[in-house]
């Protein structure tokens, strides 16, 4: 470098700017070693030396989105996550095959809608999403050429979500944590996140298995409920659960839950009650008369209990009771009964209580019963029942099929001893069938890999397996399978089956399945089930489905109809237009 002498007296500044070129001869590893550059400048006879120290560059990303509070009481619909891959500056590195992990509070039930990148998606792309146990990975793809100059600070990643969040889960502060690794490089930063729950004091309702189909009510402080109660069906216990979650910044205190049944014309009782083990707490039990006891013979008598927390319940803290419900067997039409809790507690110095009801009630008629194909088989103390529909209507003994056609097999098995029957095996053997076997497998939807499931044909099974893992006594529990008629070759054969059926300490035991005569068919057609236990359905979500029509006579068929129900609460989104393969 050379200067020119200065005219005038007075200060001369130097700037001067230096980059490595990469055909220095130096490694990568020894580049990273250097820490400064000299710098020499001279003066007449002075000579003045200077050292410009090296920083070095760092992988950094930021985490942003429209509103960083989530309420527990809804669900946060199409939240946009911003992701950005900082390098608008010298400063950072360029990325090569970076991997963002994005690890949400384990609070949040994530379900990702879509994954999308902004830009530079000519130098590096997404190459696979995967979210497994609330982190999110990203693994891209590519080289990034030079830095970004524009208005972006970098590779920017958009993601959209619904998010929701557990009822019991307190008014807290917490952290979205990203990871970001390039090359040898790690980054990592951290989004505050609020999660919102009611103010105030929540109580929250569940009550389990107390139908045949171990259906699950949830309700919310005071919301009054009706559910409806199996009639002529075998006992079952119920479980109660109730959370109180005090989300005021200050404790609780003289806290009592009141818990009534009701019984009308059902006789319901309690069983078991579970307290919080670390909290003080006396309980004390009311039979008809209304006196409160707190020790009482047999907990089934009572029909009311009471709770006292002699403890205050701190801000942000949660505690849970619970009990069972004896509903008897065999219940008639018409009979009601209501499970009452009332809730009491103190907050500076105000009293306020929370009620929440539930009425119980069978039908007003005897509901249509499980009505078999075949004459059912008592042998052993075990009952076995089977129904065949197809189409949605049942099919009998001796009923004509066509080729093609579908049926589904319904079987039910009862346990009429006094012992508990384990590994039950059920063994389904047609003839002139077809086997529908469930397939597993993984799918990219916007880069997201989902577990499916998917119905296929199975023309290599001669028979399908079934089981049972547990049967009480008194327990009813169903299984089921589907099949399609073979082509057969002439209009003399029939489509038979049986059902082996074994369990520990039981001896094998076969029961006959119907008969039906078997005619020629034109039409094969099939519904192309589809489910996934990964994704989530809100209201307005899209269920895609398709319905696969084949010619299976001989001849071209014309004008062919093919009319689909909509199910009670579906509506027609959209259509697709037909397709012939």
């Amino acid at each position: 470098m050379h200067l020119t002498k200065p005219v005038n007296l007075g200060e001369l500044k130097i700037y001067n700017k230096k980059a490595i070129d990469s055909n220095t001869g130096y490694s990568k590893q020894e580049l990273e070693k250097i820490q400064n550059l000299e710098n020499t400048i001279k003066l007449n006879e002075t000579t003045m030396e200077t050292k410009m120290e090296l920083l070095d560059t760092k992988t950094e990303a930021e985490i942003s989105m429209e509103n960083n509070k989530l309420s527990t009481l809804q669900n946060n619909e199409n939240v946009q996550i911003m992701v950005t891959l900082l390098s608008n500056s010298e400063e950072y590195d360029l990325y090569k095959n970076p991997k963002v992990e994005i690890t949400f509070p384990k609070e949040l039930n994530i379900n990702v809608k879509s994954i999308s990148q902004l830009n530079l998606e000519e130098q590096i792309q997404i190459k696979e999403a995967r979210l497994k146990e609330n982190v999110l990975t990203l693994t891209l793809e590519g080289e990034q050429e030079g830095y970004i100059n524009n208005a972006n600070e970098g590779i920017q990643i958009a993601i959209i979500a619904d998010i929701s969040i557990g009822k019991t889960t307190p008014t807290k502060n917490t952290n979205i944590e990203v990871k970001l690794t390039n090359e040898n490089k790690q980054g990592e930063t951290q989004y505050p996140l609020k999660i919102q729950s009611k103010y105030g004091v929540l109580m929250l309702n569940k009550l389990e298995n107390y139908n045949q189909a171990q259906e699950t009510l949830e309700t919310m402080d005071s919301q009054e409920t009706n559910i409806e109660l199996d009639t002529y069906s075998n006992e079952k216990i119920a479980t109660k659960t109730i959370q109180i979650i005090n989300n005021y910044e200050k404790p609780i205190s003289e806290v009592s839950v009141i818990g009534t049944i009701e019984e009308n014309n059902m006789d319901l009782s309690f069983k078991d009650i579970i307290l919080p083990e670390n909290k003080n707490i006396k309980i004390y039990y009311s039979g008809n008369n209304n006196e409160w006891k707190e020790n009482i013979e047999e907990v089934e008598k009572a029909k009311a209990y009471k709770i006292i927390f002699e403890d205050e319940i701190g801000a942000g803290e949660l505690v849970e009771i619970a009990y069972s419900i004896h509903i008897p067997e065999n219940l008639e039409p018409k009979s009601t009964g209501n499970i009452k809790n009332t809730l009491e507690y103190k907050y500076q110095e105000n009293t306020e209580t929370t009620i929440s009801e539930i009425k119980c009630s069978t039908k007003s008629e005897t509901p249509k019963d499980f009505n078999p194909s075949n004459t059912t088989n008592e042998q052993d103390g075990i009952k076995v029942e089977i129904m065949a529909t197809s189409g949605g209507q049942q099919l009998k003994d001796k009923d004509t099929v066509k080729e093609g056609q579908g049926i589904y097999y319904k079987i039910r098995v009862t346990n009429e001893t006094n012992d508990i029957l384990t590994n039950i095996n059920l063994e389904a053997i047609n003839t002139n069938a077809i086997y529908y076997n469930l397939i597993e497998y993984e799918e990219d939807v916007d880069f997201i890999i989902y577990t499916k499931y998917r119905m296929e044909e199975d023309e290599s099974l001669t028979s399908k397996q079934l089981k049972i893992d547990t049967l009480n006594p008194g327990e009813t529990k169903e299984v089921s399978y589907q099949v399609s008629v073979k082509e057969v070759e002439d209009n003399n054969q029939e489509l038979t089956g049986e059902i082996k059926i074994t369990a520990d300490n039981y001896e094998e035991k076969t029961i006959q399945n119907i008969t039906n005569k078997i005619e020629t068919g034109n039409i094969k057609a099939t519904i192309q089930f589809l489910y996934s236990e990964d994704i989530e359905l809100y209201e307005k979500s899209d269920i895609p489905f398709a319905v696969n029509v084949k010619n299976i006579s001989d001849k071209e068929l014309e004008d062919v109809i093919v009319e689909i129900p909509v199910a009670e609460g579906l509506e027609v989104a959209s259509r697709e237009d037909l397709r012939t393969y």
